[in-house]
């Protein structure tokens, strides 16, 4: 307006300089909300404005030193002069200042001169009036600013210490209110009348102020100016009335002065962040305090949530639940000993191969019939305790204590120790919790009928101990079906239906509510239609809806609802259990759900954009304490249950069971080692999951890994490593491994590592931090509607639209909504709150702001919203809050819609409110010791961050107290004279992790090519990179022992021990070599001593031996042996810069050989200078010429990044230090041959690089062969140093033997040694895959009378049946493996043959089948397998060869336990039960008709038809699944299913309206038989557990279950197990089939008896009744020796393995035969030897772990030896290196496969004696025998063995053969059922 008024007056330019400034802070320029560009349309001063000035500016240059007055010369362009007598106070003023406050400017400091308008003359008089009173009162500014401090973390007060540049100075009226701020700070340390008679004199003086002046300037200021300038102050004064008069200004400012007292908070969640948070790096704190959150608050929490338990014993209700649970320290339990316990301190944990754990307190609460009984306080369960959490006796250790305890000095914590192992558990990144993530997924469609690929998914997380995932789907339909999870199944249930039961409201409160904010047609109508189902379906209210869930539902809730519950208390727990878990209340849910469904269908309708799990923005991190607690309380979980299930079975047990707390405690038992100990020691130790809750997780394993301490950097690593998941890592897609512009500043773009895992396996970076408490939001949704926020509640009322709103949506609630038109301002003043500490809004809060899409059409944005996040498992970072000049800290969500810089440059006006604290905050730990990574190519940073981590250094300090099993140590480690700054910050110093080396880049002997180097040999002889690997080797020989019966000592009186001290183990400091004796066991059962060798291939020198104390024994039998093996640097070790320029060692050049400087300088490396432009390691050359500086000037530099630039760059700056030190300035000289003394001619760049020794050494990886293990596919060598592999023999070096025109070679070398193979093809066919597997010819059956069966193989074609033309040719392995995958493909490959004349022609015989012990005994014999330590082995398993006359004494006691349980007097307390079949006869031939089956045996049941006619069987069936509620459910609904499934089947079939058709019945449970159709359950197995079944006929539940439908009409002949089934299939096809034997997962046999002979049938069935006088009876053999039949032939293994069986003593047969023992069997076995360092170099860890060995690996084991011609154990090989055992040889798999062979053959022979003795008891002169079963289907030699041994075993005049049954549980039982009818029908005929 100046261009077009009369200019304005001195009041009017007074309020425009205040508008200026206001303007700034709030726009961002000083022209207003129209920008910068007014500066145009102004109007020059006028004359007498511009003589004014003048005065003034002469005036001013007078007073103030320059012409624009007391705030400096920036003024010029925003602000006109000051008056004169404004000059005059100014000057008054300044001085007044000066004396008061320190400076000239008043209590804001000097920074206001530029930036704000000078107060007027009476505001500058009543400061200077103030500031006298405030004196005389001794209350001054330093006072308050200390107060500040202390209070605000400020010295500015509340509102934060840079509203000196940004805010409108004060008026004199709000700094006189804070004054009273001061005053009533200062209230604490003056008495009240002199606070009164301060404030009075302070008012009083206030008052007497110039009116006019304070009405001018009030005038001025607009009433938004006012509003802003306030805003700053605090957000509860936008509100407020403007100031009028000076006591209400004071009341009103000392009211707020108040309110933020009300508001500030404890902020120790963050002030740790805060602080020093530039290039800080807290390793361990999130794992800490994670922790921390489960001792304190979690576990008590996790308890309290647990469901409980209901269930009925004897008509009383009993209710099982937690109130409490608190978790103590790691102690030494003493109470055996009548001791107090002892503090368990880590080292000892590591040494004595302990876990650190605390025990587990939790209070019991027990309920009977409502009545409380009592409370019972006992230890759950133990778990252990991570280091340095407050549960740690760690903690409050100071750095000497920690040393004295065995520690580091500077230990972090972080981890557990498990079984003496340091244990990590890693960071899993998992969805954003409490959050609905919009998702597009084809899958979804696959759900069921109309669902769509739109779906909101939401992981719900209560307190962090309880997880669910919840999905709600978009249908075609309109509607909306919501996806629950509950005991890891997923149920779809509609949404309406869910809404119902968690709202009274009625449909038209429900519409309303779920349209507010979304009230376009569609919408309406979906709404409308999901409610019309409702009513549809009868859910017209709440009870309705929770008592139809609950109904569904009631048997999956199994015990957590009781039996006397209605189904509404059903209902309920599922909707408090499954839906939206985070919320307790239910009006939070409904409204949760309402967001939820409006967000779907806005990203149906494509107005929202879908969100990617991949993305940083919608994931957190699970940290460890979170994810034991979710374990933890699952754990909980089963202690209530197994307590429940305790009590029911007591109660079933004795008949005067009373429920009472010595029951209750009783029943408890110990759970110390049992339960929860054991599964968090398991997880721990594997790293695998075992929940059957799912925990919202995506993986099961993986969680956990060894904190490996090969050097610090390393061990620090796993903390920081942050990891997607197992799950991923067989993912195809690449999407989840991208790294995404919203990870920057939380994971690290160079620390990932290259292969498999990378992307997967990521690094947080250096200032990232995770939170894991849960922040205080109580006065949040207040504050929110004090800034404009309408709530559910007000909108309800109010009937307000909130179309042109935006939700609010706050850690899983949706609170209300906020105006757009005020959305930014309350977006920016939550931030500054947030920023400023009052507590209001958590300090680690995430804030963003997503606004509708600018063009809805073509760009889609995020679902619009006001986020607000503050749950726990975020990751956040601080940044510099620009407007506050304060840190504040983001997280992953805001930082996409915030604009952060770097430099301030970068800064866009009125945009960017935040800046870095520091260039490298995207880096990591690793990442922020790479010195100018800004100077190197990426690739580089990372391999060095990989590298940086094998490197070897100074992995501990206590090694004297340390039990790892490799570690290594750098000799002489040095300090780098390069160093960032992040490296003082970490204390790298602390361990070190290399050598300064002078390098000299050249190319000087020619074995420096590539990447190789030279190093001096003097170098290295004064210990230039030395090593040592440090290994502790364990001897426990308390192991297994029960008793003291093995010591550590010495044979006093033998020779040749002088390696072995008097204590019998090795002497410190001796030097031991491979084979010399280094410990000495005594036996006391034997009294023999016995002499351990060493076993090590390298020399070694025994370091520290500590002997170990075992809880049990007090004696010497467990010691830690500590060996250090030299590894000093040979020519083949690996080297690398701290810029991933790795080097091999390729020669120790001597040093009078190396090149020498002018002033005699030799180096210690030669560096290939070709290695510097493919590699673009600029950084490495700053280093070089830095590190030569820093040498020369005795310090040390910065190598920090982004520190030089194109303008002030790193050459010149250290270049020009080098010519300080009289160097060359790019650090070149001139230097001399090492050779002959002459110059070199060109200029040697010449510095000093800190050089890394890898752990990467010769020593580890040398590979030399001759023949050894081959591909199985290819039989080519295969690579691998552990396989016995080759070398690659590569394109390269084949091209350079076809340049020489050497072919025999490349023959010799591609073929001969390769993959050499011979193979039978066919002339006349011109075929060579019709001979590749030859016709074999069997004898149909076994004669001793008939020795001469032909049992030769013979190579025939196929194809024209003939043998004339088949002839053997030499041709690669690859080459039949190419003709069969053509043939594969349907193309057919030819060949072209001619006669071989000259060669043998192989067609007529070869080698008799061995089995896998022959084949290994012959090998051993011809020299080609040296089975190492044979004698030791073959002694230990020695008593797994059986013997014949073992076997026959076993035969005979077999016998003898079959005649107890065939007679009455003896049957029940028989171990061998021989029950009763009922099945009389076999088949012979004769039926016909068509006959039902049905097999019952486990998730899965079939129904079959069969149509028999004579020998032709036609068979058609159908397999029906049984639901896991109605597994769990009651027996009708179990057999109603089975009888429905029947039914279908039979209208498929149309059978409904035939016959009534006989069925048999295959029910493979344990039953008590007690007819051919009547069989009573004993107990269910296999997951089954339906009531009501249990002692009840199966025959005739499915009778009742099938007349309860009428519409089918079935005839049940026969009952009947899978044995019985077995020989009924083969005697359909061998009528002489009476014996029927299954060896599979388990084992049993049946075969055909007298009835005289089964005397327990007396009166159970009748001799006279027409039917044939025998009976098939089921022996139940697997139970032979639980009466001690078998000890003679049992062994220690098998006594191990029936231990830790779930049924000890029970099935002692079944247990050394059977399929699912004879695996564990041999691993313990394997065990044994491994511990006996006979086989795997002494590693027993990997297959010490039960169930690491499956019988499928014998199987496979075994078959390797027999397919394997060349003895390379391939297969063997690879299945050890799968079960984890790293050190296996050829021979150990020699041994292993012996061990395999003798398990296996036992079980063979065994199961022949019991055949045998069958065969002899029946006396027949020829028998089939049926047999079944994996085991005898899969093992390669197990029927060869049992052929053969049977044989030898029975009488001579007895002939038999072996059949293979054909599906004897479905086929067997409809022969059953026709045989039945058969004899029925029989029977009526006579």
């Amino acid at each position: 307006m100046r261009s077009r008024a009369q200019p304005a007056s001195s009041c009017e330019r007074t309020a425009n300089a205040k508008t200026s400034s206001t303007n700034t802070a709030v726009y961002g320029n000083e022209f207003g909300p129209f920008g910068g560009d007014m500066r145009s349309r102004a109007q020059p001063a006028s004359s007498c404005e511009r003589t004014a000035n003048a005065k003034t500016s002469s005036t001013n240059t007078a007073v103030y030193g320059n012409e624009f007055g007391p705030f400096g010369g920036d003024m010029r362009s925003r602000a006109q002069p000051a008056s004169s007598c404004e000059r005059t106070a100014n000057a008054k003023t300044s001085s007044t200042n000066t004396a008061v406050y320190g400076n000239e400017f008043g209590p804001f400091g000097g920074d206001m001169r530029s930036r704000a308008q000078p107060a007027s003359s009476c505001e500058r008089t009543a400061n200077s009036i103030r500031k006298v009173i405030l004196a005389q009162h001794q209350y001054s500014i330093p006072y308050r600013s200390s107060t500040n401090t202390a209070v605000y973390g400020n010295e500015m007060g509340p509102v934060g210490g840079d509203m000196r540049s940004r805010v409108y100075p004060t008026s004199c009226v709000e700094r006189t209110a804070r004054d009273l701020s001061e005053v009533n700070t200062a209230k604490t340390s003056k008495s009240n009348q002199e606070i009164d008679k301060l404030l009075n004199s302070i008012i009083s003086e206030v008052t007497a102020l110039n009116e006019g002046d304070i009405q001018c300037n009030d005038e001025m200021r607009t009433a938004a100016d006012r509003d802003n300038s306030l805003s700053q102050v605090h957000p509860s004064l936008l509100t407020q009335t403007p100031l009028s008069d000076c006591k209400a200004a004071s009341a009103l400012l000392l009211e707020h002065v108040l309110v933020s007292e009300e508001w500030a908070h404890d902020t120790n969640s963050s002030s740790a962040i805060l602080q020093n948070s530039k290039m800080e790096c807290d390793v361990v704190s999130y794992h800490v305090d994670s922790f921390n959150y489960l001792a304190d608050e979690g576990c008590d929490l996790a308890a309290k949530a647990c469901p409980r338990e209901k269930f009925v014993i004897r008509n009383d209700a009993i209710q099982l639940y937690y109130s409490g649970a608190s978790l103590g320290v790691p102690e030494l339990d003493s109470s055996g000993s009548g001791k107090d316990n002892l503090n368990l301190l880590p080292a000892e944990c590591r040494q004595r191969a302990l876990t650190y754990k605390g025990n587990l307190k939790a209070t019991i609460e027990v309920h009977i019939n409502g009545t409380r009984m009592d409370s019972i306080e006992t230890v759950i369960g133990q778990v252990p305790i991570m280091l340095m959490s407050n549960r740690c006796h760690l903690l409050k250790m100071s750095r000497d204590e920690l040393t004295k305890a065995g520690e580091e000095g500077i230990e972090r914590g972080g981890y557990f120790i498990c079984k003496g192992s340091e244990k990590v558990i890693r960071l899993l990144i998992a969805n954003r919790r409490n959050f609905p993530i919009a998702l597009i997924r084809k899958t979804f469609k696959e759900k069921g009928k109309l669902f769509s690929e739109f779906g909101v998914q939401m992981r719900s997380v209560r307190d962090n101990h309880t997880a669910v995932m919840m999905t709600l789907h978009y249908l075609e339909s309109g509607t909306m079906h919501i996806a629950i999870q509950y005991r890891r199944e997923i149920f779809y249930i509609p949404l309406m239906y869910i809404i119902k039961c968690i709202t009274t409201r009625n449909d038209a409160i429900i519409a309303q509510e779920m349209r507010r904010g979304r009230n376009d047609d569609f919408w309406k109508s979906c709404v409308h239609t999901m409610l019309e189902q409702c009513l549809n379906d009868g859910i017209t209210n709440q009870k309705a809806a929770l008592r139809a869930l609950g109904s569904r539902f009631r048997v999956a809730l199994g015990s957590y609802v009781g039996p006397w519950e209605d189904d509404e208390t059903a209902g309920r727990h599922l909707m408090d259990e499954c839906v939206a878990i985070h919320l307790n209340d239910d009006n939070d849910k409904f409204y949760c759900l309402v967001y939820m469904a409006q967000k779907l269908v806005a990203l149906a309708k494509q107005e929202c954009a879908a969100e990617s799990p991949d993305n940083p923005q919608f994931q957190e991190a699970s940290v460890s304490g979170h994810i034991m607690l979710l374990t933890l309380k699952e754990g909980m979980e089963g202690v209530l249950s197994n307590l429940k299930k305790r009590l029911e079975f007591a109660s079933k047990k004795k008949e005067s069971f009373t429920m009472t707390t010595a029951e209750v405690i009783k029943s408890m038992g110990n759970h110390k080692n049992a339960g929860i100990t054991r599964n968090l020691e398991y997880f721990l130790a594997t790293g695998n999951l075992i929940t059957k809750q799912g925990l919202a997780l995506q993986q099961e394993n993986g969680f956990s890994v060894i904190a490996e301490r090969i050097n610090q950097l390393r061990f620090i690593s796993h903390f920081r490593a942050i990891h997607r998941g197992a799950f991923f890592m067989e993912m195809r897609t690449t999407d989840v491994r991208k790294l995404r512009p919203e990870a920057w500043g939380f994971i690290c773009p160079v620390h990932t590592p290259d292969g498999a895992p990378c992307g997967l396996l990521n690094h947080l970076t250096a200032s990232c931090r995770i939170t894991t408490h849960f922040s205080d939001t109580s006065q949040l949704a207040t504050y929110l509607c004090k800034l404009g926020m309408i709530d559910h509640a007000t909108a309800a009322i109010t009937n307000r639209s909130v179309d042109d709103m935006y939700p609010v949506w706050c850690d899983g609630r949706f609170l209300g909504y906020i105006p757009i038109e005020k959305s930014a301002i309350i977006e920016r003043e939550l931030r500054i709150t947030k920023a400023r500490a009052y507590g209001v809004v958590p300090s680690v809060a995430e804030i963003a702001l997503v606004r509708h899409s600018f063009d809805k059409k073509t760009v889609l944005w995020q679902y619009p919203s006001l986020y607000i996040l503050t749950d726990p498992g975020r990751l956040i970072r601080p940044v510099k809050n620009l407007l506050i000049d304060s840190t504040e800290l983001i997280g992953t969500f805001e930082q996409v819609y915030l604009s952060i810089c770097i430099d301030p440059e970068e800064a866009e006006p009125g945009v960017t409110i935040h800046q870095e604290l520091h260039p490298s905050a995207l880096f990591s730990f690793a990442g922020n010791l790479i010195p100018f990574p800004d100077h190197n190519q990426s690739p580089r940073n990372v391999y060095q961050c990989q590298m940086g981590k094998q490197t070897m250094g100074t992995a501990v300090h206590a090694w004297h107290a340390r039990a790892d099993n490799k570690m290594y140590r750098l000799q002489f480690p040095q300090s780098p004279l390069l160093k960032l700054e992040a490296y003082e910050k970490y204390k790298m110093d602390e361990y070190p992790l290399g050598t300064n080396a002078c390098v000299a880049v050249v190319s000087y002997t020619g074995y420096d090519m590539e990447d190789a180097m030279t190093i001096n040999r003097g170098s290295f002889q004064r210990g230039f990179c030395h090593g040592t690997v440090i290994k502790v080797e364990r001897i426990n020989l308390a192991e297994k022992m029960r008793e003291v019966t093995k010591i550590f000592m010495k044979d006093p009186k033998a020779e040749g021990l002088d390696s072995i001290g008097d204590d019998g183990l090795p002497i410190p400091g001796r030097r031991y070599l491979l084979d010399d004796p280094y410990y000495s066991v005594y036996s006391a059962d034997s009294g023999d001593f016995k002499v351990h060798k060493f076993h090590y291939a390298e020399p070694a020198y025994c370091g520290l031996v500590r002997i170990v104390q075992e809880q049990d024994f007090n004696a010497k039998v467990h010691a830690l042996i500590q060996w250090r093996i030299e590894r000093n640097p040979i020519i083949g070790d690996k080297f690398a810069s701290r810029h991933g320029q790795k080097g091999i060692n390729s020669f120790l050049w001597p040093a009078e050989s190396m090149p020498f400087s002018e002033s005699g300088m030799v180096p210690d490396i030669i560096f290939n200078p070709h290695g510097f432009p493919s590699r673009m390691t600029i950084g490495m050359m700053i280093e070089s010429m830095a590190g030569k500086a820093a040498g020369m000037h005795g310090s040390t530099y910065d190598a920090s990044p982004f520190v030089f630039n194109e303008k002030n760059t790193a050459i010149d700056h250290f270049g020009q230090l080098l010519e300080k030190a009289g160097y060359n300035y790019y650090g070149n000289e001139t230097m001399y041959s090492g050779v002959d003394g002459r110059v070199m001619e060109v200029q040697i760049f010449f510095g000093i690089v800190y050089y890394q020794r890898l752990r990467h050494m010769i020593a580890d990886k040398f590979q030399v062969r001759a023949t050894g293990a081959i591909d199985p596919v290819t039989h080519q060598p295969v690579k691998g140093r552990k396989k016995g592999g080759g070398i690659r023999f590569g394109e390269m070096e084949r091209d350079a033997i076809i340049a020489h025109g050497t072919s025999f070679v490349l023959q010799d070398r591609l073929l001969n040694c390769s993959d050499r193979d011979v193979a039978y093809a066919c002339k006349r066919c011109s075929s060579l895959l019709t001979v590749l597997m030859s016709t074999k010819v069997y004898a149909k059956k076994k004669s001793k009378k008939d020795q001469n069966v032909d049992y030769t193989e013979r190579q025939t074609c196929r194809n024209c049946g003939k043998d004339d033309q088949v002839f053997i040719v030499q041709v690669p392995r690859v080459f039949r493996y190419l003709t069969a995958e053509l043939a594969s493909m349907n193309v057919k490959l030819k060949l072209s043959l001619e006669h071989p004349k000259n060669m043998p022609i192989k067609n007529d015989t070869t080698e008799k089948k061995m089995t896998s012990l022959d084949k290994l005994k012959q090998l051993s014999h011809r020299g080609s397998v040296d089975i190492a330590h044979e004698e030791q082995i073959q002694e230990i398993c020695k008593h797994l060869i059986l013997t014949d006359a073992q076997l026959e004494e076993m035969m005979v006691s077999m016998e003898e336990s079959m005649e107890k349980g065939l007679d009455k007097e003896t049957a029940s307390s028989a171990a061998v039960k021989m029950l009763p079949s009922f099945v009389r006869a076999v088949p012979n031939g004769t039926e016909v008709g068509d006959f039902l089956a049905l097999d019952l045996g486990g998730t899965n049941f079939r129904v079959l038809l069969i149509r028999l006619d004579g020998k032709q069987c036609k068979m058609e069936g159908k397999i029906f699944r049984v639901p896991e509620h109605i597994m769990k459910g009651t027996g009708a609904s179990l057999f109603d299913h089975i009888a429905d499934c029947m039914a279908k089947f039979m209208e498929e079939h149309d059978l409904k309206d035939a016959k009534q058709l006989p069925l048999g019945f295959t029910f493979s449970f344990p039953c008590r038989q007690e007819g051919l159709t009547s069989a009573k359950l004993i107990n269910w197995t296999k997951g089954f557990n339906a009531s009501g079944v249990e002692n009840e006929d199966v025959v005739q539940l499915l009778r009742e279950a099938c007349h309860r439908r009428g519409d089918i009409d079935i005839d049940v002949v026969a009952v009947l197990n899978d044995t019985v089934g077995a020989l009924m299939s083969c005697a359909f096809n061998e009528n002489s089939c009476q014996i029927g034997v299954i060896v599979g997962t388990g084992t049993n046999a049946c075969y055909m008896e007298k009835i005289e002979r089964c005397t327990k049938l007396e009166g159970v069935v009748d001799r006279n009744d027409g039917a044939p006088d025998e009976m098939i009876i089921n022996t139940e053999w697997g139970a032979f020796g639980d009466d001690g039949a078998m000890n003679s032939i049992r062994t220690s293994f098998d006594d191990e393995v029936d231990r830790a069986s779930i049924n000890p003593g029970k099935q002692l047969f079944e247990k050394m035969i059977s399929g699912m023992y004879m695996g564990e069997v041999v691993r313990v076995v394997l065990e044994k030897l491994a511990k006996e360092r006979l086989i795997f170099d002494g590693e027993y860890e990997a297959i010490s772990v039960p169930g690491s060995f499956p019988t499928k690996f014998v199987s496979e084991i075994e078959s390797d030896v027999l397919e394997d011609e060349d003895r390379t154990f391939q297969k063997t090989f690879q299945i050890l290196e799968d079960i984890g055992i790293e050190n296996v040889s050829a021979i150990d798999c020699a041994n292993v496969a012996y061990v395999c062979s003798l398990v296996s053959t036992r079980a063979a022979h065994m199961t022949a004696a019991g055949i045998a003795m069958l065969l002899n008891r029946m006396n027949k002169k020829y028998v089939t025998v049926g047999v079944d079963g994996s085991v005898y289907r899969f093992h390669p030699s197990f029927p060869k063995l049992l052929d053969e041994k049977i044989d030898s075993l029975i009488k001579g005049d007895l002939e038999y053969q072996l059949m293979l049954s054909e599906d004897g549980s479905g086929r067997g039982a409809a022969l059953v059922a026709a045989v039945a009818s058969r004899v029925k029908r029989e029977q009526g005929e006579k």
